[in-house]
């Protein structure tokens, strides 16, 4: 399995706010492509990887010219860490074999940790379902 497989997409952890998931295994190292627009999700590139691994890069002053910053990516297992003691993950399989996740109030999702992670920041107040 795939670390991508593991964590929701980056448009989804681009809503997490700063000083939350501070411990995620996974970080999304966000390059702004175009520097008149940093915070225009659009004008951004996302490079999913460790969170020891981005670390490293951001603290070598290799491209100190660059603007870059951590997203937290995290895990199912460390979102559902943060979610009240009774949330569970569902799903529900359809007649043309797909499968779709939820958790609690989220929205169906083709991705458990992205149902997860919509769910915890409805939660915390941050997003409305």
């Amino acid at each position: 399995m795939e670390l991508k497989e593991l964590v929701p997409p980056p448009e989804v952890c681009a809503k997490i706010p700063i000083g939350e998931f501070k411990d995620s295994f996974a970080v999304y190292l966000v390059t702004a492509v175009n520097m008149d627009k940093p915070l225009d999700i659009s004008k951004q590139s996302f490079e999913l990887m460790p969170r020891g691994t981005a670390e490293r890069l951001l603290n070598s002053g290799c491209e100190a010219q660059v603007l870059r910053a951590i997203c937290p990516a995290p895990t199912l297992q460390e979102i559902m860490a943060e979610l009240p003691a009774l949330s569970e993950v569902f799903w529900s399989d359809f007649n043309d074999g797909s499968k779709l996740w939820m958790v609690a109030n989220s929205n169906y999702e083709s991705n458990p940790n992205t149902a997860a992670l919509e769910q915890w920041l409805f939660e915390k107040g941050y997003n409305k379902l």
